[in-house]
């Protein structure tokens, strides 16, 4: 697990209080050590949220991981899920869905874009990609093409330059 993007995930509200015992196991499993991990990674059930997330917190800290602003975590996890996207690990029309997602979640922080809908998210291409399929079944052969294309839009928001 990588703990930037557990932190970014963290920041959204992605990770529930009662899910931070089991990824701070995996953690442990995984080499990180962190006293407030582990002491996480043994908590009850019982514990309040509260302390659970405090301890999390102290856990990345301990790791050196700061937990980002809710815009710098949206931008750490769309440019996550574009990789993952142009690497085919993640179907396109998902991935896209995802991003649309996080692009909605932080909607309200990002400065008005001139032209175009999600242009200060940098997914303009993608925001309009993803709406097209809306519009066409998944057997018309267009689909294929609009998923090739977000592939391509993902590739060249993970690797600039590369798309």
């Amino acid at each position: 697990m990588n703990l930037r993007l557990l932190a970014a995930k963290y920041t959204l509200g992605m990770l529930p209080s009662d899910d931070l015992p089991g990824i701070a196991t995996d953690l442990l499993v995984e080499g990180v050590e962190s006293q407030s991990i582990a002491c996480l990674a043994g908590s009850a059930r019982c514990d309040s949220p509260a302390e659970r997330r405090e301890l999390f917190e102290a856990g990345l800290k301990e790791c050196a991981v700061v937990v980002p602003g809710r815009l710098e975590a949206a931008h750490a996890l769309k440019i996550h899920l574009a990789e993952q996207v142009a690497h085919q690990t993640l179907d396109p029309a998902q991935g896209a869905a995802k991003i649309v997602n996080l692009y909605s979640a932080v909607y309200e922080l990002l400065p008005p874009s001139e032209k175009y809908a999600g242009e200060s998210f940098d997914i303009a291409n993608l925001l309009g990609l993803y709406y097209s399929l809306d519009d066409i079944a998944t057997d018309d052969p267009r689909y294929g093409d609009i998923e090739g294309d977000i592939v391509r839009e993902c590739r060249r928001i993970a690797e600039p330059g590369t798309a």
